[in-house]
């Protein structure tokens, strides 16, 4: 029993304390654990547009804030409290996320790069091939030049000619049937 006697003029009182668990509940444990959920979020998101860094560092910034404010409402102890433990576990778990994030990140750009390479080797050997296969200019005696049709001689101006007529000018020419075919 804690009452104390010490004599007739002595005046003994019991406190009982009781913390409000909902109080630290719904402002401590309730937001931890939904940041540390939505820190697991983090892998949906595409990797190309850079919204995996900037989202995961955006909650561990949340997250520390959170740790500066849960301090005032955390008695003060000379052990750790299990609320320290708790915000500081969720902020581990965001900071894995992020990690994750960063090497699957250099991973997936690194497999590009390599693609990418790939891709303008075989392009330059590509070039390469179509470079030697194309035909000098003793052979281009064989083929086949369009010829202008008599008739419709007079719109198609010459090489080094103009046309001045005013019906002509402005006007798209119908080259389809002005060539024959050699």
């Amino acid at each position: 029993d804690s009452r104390a006697t010490v004599g007739p003029s002595s005046i003994s009182y019991i406190f009982y304390f009781r913390r409000a668990k909902q109080q630290y509940i719904y402002s401590i444990v309730l937001p931890t654990v939904i940041l540390t959920y939505s820190s697991f979020g983090t892998s949906l998101l595409d990797m190309r547009t850079g919204e995996r860094l900037s989202y995961g560092m955006a909650l561990a910034l949340v997250i520390i804030t959170q740790q500066i404010i849960t301090a005032g409402f955390v008695p003060v102890s000379q052990e750790p409290l299990w609320m320290d433990k708790f915000v500081a576990w969720s902020f581990y778990f965001n900071i894995l996320g992020l990690v994750e994030s960063l090497v699957i990140g250099y991973l997936h750009f690194l497999k590009q790069d390599q693609i990418e390479a790939q891709k303008q080797e075989q392009k330059e050997e590509e070039s390469k091939q179509n470079s030697n296969m194309i035909p000098s200019d003793e052979n281009h005696d064989n083929e086949i030049s369009p010829q202008v049709d008599s008739a419709n001689s007079d719109q198609i101006p010459s090489p080094g000619q103009e046309s001045h007529d005013d019906d002509t000018v402005g006007k798209p020419l119908n080259n389809s049937a002005n060539y024959e075919s050699g």
